[in-house]
């Protein structure tokens, strides 16, 4: 409502190079959302994919106003706990019609779509959306088998399985969340370092390797 539209970012996102928010603000898009891996469970059943409530870009416009305090009456107007992963994706997957049909033939064999796509209101007016590809928006395992590509801007790795979380137990949440991103930069690399390279170790190989790395320097 002032006029400024917002990049929304979870703290431990890990962003891996400069993007220039012009791109996104000059687009024809009022909201710009990111792939989530399956949860809520329930939509993702209904339509295959979910949208991530911790990576969105909201440019400041009447419609994307007039959808956001949909979203806040949900919460009685911000006063009281909701889920916004939950409330999200409910608004959303009754509100809009997206154009993914390309998208969900393209998926990875646990199920995960990989191509974004766009989409519109029913209900408020000129309100429409673009999807990134999870390649530039990713979220997925912290153990994952390929990391991603060289074309990746941020990215959004899940707590790290528990043989990891043993290794890191040490330190308050904020702390591991913080280790988590170093952990991170060690597994996938910096810059395009080890970037969409499937590499020879196991996945458990190469994560304990970027924790040791990580505990080496604290």
């Amino acid at each position: 409502k002032a006029g400024q539209s917002l990049l929304l970012t979870d703290t431990d996102n890990v962003f891996s190079k400069y993007e220039s928010l012009d791109q996104f603000y000059n687009s024809d898009y009022d909201a710009i959302f990111a792939l989530e891996m399956k949860f809520p469970t329930y939509i993702f059943d209904k339509q295959e994919f979910v949208l991530c409530g911790g990576m969105t870009f909201l440019k400041s416009t009447n419609a994307t106003i007039q959808m956001w305090e949909r979203l806040l009456e949900v919460c009685d107007g911000g006063t009281k706990r909701c889920d916004d992963q939950v409330e999200l994706n409910k608004l959303l997957a009754d509100d809009m019609i997206w154009d993914s049909q390309a998208a969900l033939l393209n998926k990875t064999k646990d199920g995960l779509v990989q191509n974004g796509f766009v989409g519109k209101s029913k209900t408020v007016q000129d309100f429409s959306a673009k999807v990134w590809d999870r390649d530039f928006a990713w979220r997925g395992p912290l153990d994952t088998d390929i990391c991603p590509s060289n074309s990746n801007w941020v990215s959004m790795p899940m707590p790290p399985p528990q043989y990891a979380v043993r290794m890191l137990e040490k330190g308050n949440l904020g702390e591991q969340k913080l280790a988590r991103v170093s952990v991170w930069e060690n597994f996938c690399g910096k810059n395009g370092i080890n970037r969409n390279i499937k590499m020879g170790n196991s996945t458990e190989d190469r994560l304990v390797k970027a924790v040791k790395k990580y505990l080496e320097k604290e």
